[in-house]
């Protein structure tokens, strides 16, 4: 799975001579069921006319690197939705990506804002199936049919009295005494129970700090989830991005299907909140910047907190210049779509909400 750290890196080893190549190579894709995939029919073409617009002085580095393309695609069989692919004189990175993406290439300065798109769609979540006597934890990305499982709690029931229990019933409706036994171990279970599910809540925290996770599912009945998020820290609890009362024991494909819509929606909602923040923000001379320049002279004053787009990009090359700039001062990229982008794209795409007010100009 591709992480930020990865696209870092990629910045400080790739040169301005670097080849990128984003492929879709969906193997349910049916063009690329031929006999040639159309994918390959692209990469033929492609490699052809960036071959053709060289200039003389890029055809030593050109004719050392085009082998090494060859080659690789040679034995390359796809396993995942897209490939993005980057080669220099010295570099090859690759990264198999399960979110759909356009055929694009480019040669000079490696090509990252489709790769920071594909890391925002892979964002990882964690969904905890929370019943009476089990919760499971599966970790999975927007879009993927696919989750992991990563921990699993039991009740342990072992230490309950279940004799006390088959005493009380065999003596019910016959004695007061058997009719309290049976409503103390009633009792007991449903301690047991909420001390279960308090204990579910605090290993949360800990799983998603172990696995660096910013989103949180819970699922179950609405006694066991309610419990398991009053036991969340405050912050974890703000990780709740939407509860789900899927019945207990549903397959994984099932409850990863209904767990991506709504983690998909709750994407959606929290990109629309964020562009309407920021648009405010500007609107009443406060934390907010809207459109190029306004956000470039923000960026260059190191003013800029979250910088937000619109995506597909609006203007790819301004947003590639601000891309880089923002993973070198550390600022935070959000990429939105749909409604969202719509909303900005009056703004040439671009806002930034500020790390404070901007100071009114000098008269």
């Amino acid at each position: 799975m591709i992480a930020l750290d990865d696209i870092k890196e990629l910045l400080r080893e790739a040169d301005d001579n670097t080849l990128t190549l984003y492929l879709d190579v969906n193997p349910a894709a049916p063009d690329n069921q031929a006999p040639t995939p159309q994918w390959r029919i692209w990469l033929r073409n492609t490699l052809h006319d960036i071959e053709s617009g060289l200039q003389k002085d890029q055809m030593a580095i050109w004719h050392r690197m085009r082998p090494r393309v060859e080659e690789f695609f040679q034995s390359y069989r796809p396993q995942s939705t897209s490939l993005a692919v980057f080669f220099g004189s010295e570099l090859l990175r690759e990264y198999p990506l399960q979110v759909p993406l356009q055929n694009r290439s480019s040669l000079g300065p490696p090509l990252i804002t489709p790769l920071l798109w594909a890391l925002d769609q892979h964002e990882p979540y964690l969904i905890a199936l929370v019943d009476r006597e089990e919760a499971r934890l599966l970790t999975a990305s927007l879009g993927r049919p696919i989750g992991q499982e990563v921990d699993r709690l039991k009740l342990d029931t072992s230490q309950w009295h279940q004799t006390t229990a088959r005493q009380a019933a065999a003596h019910a409706g016959r004695t007061a005494q058997g009719s309290s036994r049976r409503d103390d171990f009633a009792r007991r279970v449903d301690e047991h129970e909420h001390h279960f599910w308090r204990q579910v809540g605090a290993h949360l925290e800990t799983t998603m700090n172990r696995y660096q996770l910013r989103k949180l599912i819970l699922s179950g009945p609405e006694e066991a989830t309610t419990a398991v998020r009053a036991a969340l820290p405050e912050r974890m609890a703000r990780s709740v991005v939407g509860i789900l009362s899927l019945p207990p024991r549903m397959p994984d494909a099932e409850a990863l299907e209904q767990a991506n819509k709504l983690a998909e929606s709750a994407e959606r909602r929290a990109e629309s909140s964020l562009v309407d923040t920021v648009m405010d923000q500007a609107k009443s001379a406060g934390r907010g910047a809207l459109g190029k320049e306004p956000v470039l002279d923000a960026l260059q004053r190191r003013m800029i907190d979250t910088i937000v787009a619109a995506w597909p990009a609006q203007d790819e090359a301004l947003l590639e210049q601000m891309a880089r700039e923002a993973i070198r001062s550390g600022v935070r990229l959000e990429l939105v779509r749909d409604e969202a982008a719509d909303a900005l794209r009056r703004y040439d795409g671009l806002a930034a909400l500020l790390r404070y007010v901007p100071p009114p100009p000098l008269e």
